[in-house]
């Protein structure tokens, strides 16, 4: 058995996939999920199913945990089961594609720490092809909208670690693609349009390099009435100035030395959340 909420909630036995109708029944699995290995307790399931319980909520719950019971079946160290105060959803690591981008990025972080950064790359590279649209992103449950955007969170750190490593490992090239799908999925976010930039700059396309950054610059004033931060700010003074040929093509000390994480995100560069 293979679960998947790192985009739409998917359930596989072997091949198959099975069908899990019903947008309460679906929540009730993502809840599970949420908390696998762990009880969640009835009446966090109430919330998660109904955004006002009726009075046979907890019935409800019950009846449908035992049709989603005989769903999954049964086998040793699998399934629902019951416990004191609720049910728990027993789960191998490797069954869910949350837990195993949790662990990827926890391996990526230690080997950051040792100085492996191609095992750190490979580590945050498999993790982050794992995600196949947004967390949840089917599911519609007020309860578990935050619980989504925490795993977004997440998933952006990743990339911000990602982009890091590889651009201590001078692999502007090779992470260009996705720099140009992250710019385009984080809108707001100044740190990863400076990276895009930086390796435009690097790859001498420094056109489309500024091209970026007023975009950006734009952006943040129209829709958010807010100036660009000071980095972005001076990348764009540094590349729109008159080449010196004797000079070798570099970028401001300051941006140089600020990944993206420790530029600016602002809130809204989260995706919504969309709902079923």
């Amino acid at each position: 058995m293979q679960f998947a909420f790192l985009g739409p909630l998917t359930i596989k036995s072997g091949s198959s996939t099975l069908s899990c109708s019903g947008p309460r029944n679906r929540s009730l699995i993502a809840a599970l999920l949420l908390d696998a290995n762990r009880t969640v307790s009835i009446d966090r399931l109430i919330d998660v199913a109904w955004d006002h319980p009726p009075e046979t909520a907890r019935q409800q719950v019950q009846n449908r945990i035992g049709r989603l019971r005989a769903l999954l079946g049964r086998t040793p160290g699998q399934g629902i089961r019951s416990t004191g105060g609720g049910y728990l959803l027993e789960v191998r690591e490797e069954q869910v594609d949350g837990l195993r981008f949790r662990r990827l990025c926890a391996e990526a972080e230690q080997a950051r720490r040792l100085g492996e950064l191609d095992r750190a790359a490979e580590r945050l590279h498999s993790g982050l092809d794992l995600w196949q649209g947004s967390a949840f992103q089917d599911i519609d449950s007020l309860t578990l909208r935050g619980d989504a955007i925490g795993w977004e969170e997440a998933r952006l750190n990743a990339v911000e670690s990602l982009v890091d490593v590889e651009f201590s490992r001078h692999r502007h090239n090779s992470i260009m693609i996705d720099l140009h799908h992250w710019v385009q999925r984080y809108p707001y976010h100044e740190g990863l349009h400076c990276r895009l930039a930086e390796a435009l700059h690097a790859r001498s396309r420094t056109g489309e390099a500024l091209h970026v950054l007023q975009q950006l610059s734009a952006r943040l004033t129209r829709e958010l009435g807010i100036d660009a931060c000071a980095a972005v700010q001076s990348l764009q003074r540094h590349l729109g100035r008159k080449p010196d040929l004797d000079e070798p093509a570099q970028v401001p000390g300051a941006v140089r030395r600020a990944s993206p994480g420790t530029m600016r995100v602002r809130r809204s560069s989260l995706p919504a959340v969309p709902t079923a």
